[in-house]
């Protein structure tokens, strides 16, 4: 529950302004966008698992559909 709580806090916190296309440029590299997490996980460690799980459920939804869509012929 405290690891929720940092989370959500920390989202709440944060300022959700539009990026320009200079800042957007900044997330095409991989570097920079490590740097940001490394950030972000130092400030709530919660973060990471949470990341994880998602790119992990992604990953493994992806596959399947992948293996579905060979499996069908598609």
């Amino acid at each position: 529950m405290f690891e929720i709580g940092q989370v959500i806090y920390h989202l709440s916190k944060t300022n959700s302004k539009p990026l320009d296309k200079y800042e957007l440029e900044k997330y095409k590299d991989k570097k920079f966008v490590q740097s940001q997490f490394d950030e972000i996980t130092k400030e709530v460690p919660a973060f990471k698992k949470i990341f994880h799980v998602f790119v992990d459920e992604r990953d493994r939804c992806l596959a399947f559909s992948l293996q579905e869509c060979v499996r069908s012929g598609k």
